[in-house]
């Protein structure tokens, strides 16, 4: 198990990508490298939890973090799901 650990955390703002706000942040490590992560602004969803980027992710990149479904409706104060398909979209 590795002792590195995040020292720094660098808000670079907020985009839209697709019609969806996302704000990137860049973790600096003790080590001295660097890992970027892009959260959902409205739910605060980290949607890179799964595996983070090497570099500042371009708006393509983020596009494919994304629902690609274009039809999303609040179906309560907490979920959100696409209107054609039902897949839920909010945590």
């Amino acid at each position: 198990m590795s002792d590195d650990k995040v020292i720094l955390e660098r808000d670079h703002g907020v985009r839209t990508v697709n019609g969806t706000e996302v704000r990137i942040s860049e973790l600096v490590w003790r080590s001295g490298g660097s890992s970027w992560q892009v959260h959902r602004v409205w739910d605060d969803v980290d949607l890179t939890e799964a595996e983070s980027f090497d570099s500042e992710p371009t708006d393509d990149d983020i596009a494919a973090l994304l629902c690609p479904h274009e039809n999303q409706v609040i179906t309560d104060r907490s979920q959100f799901r696409c209107a054609d398909c039902g897949e839920e979209l909010g945590r």
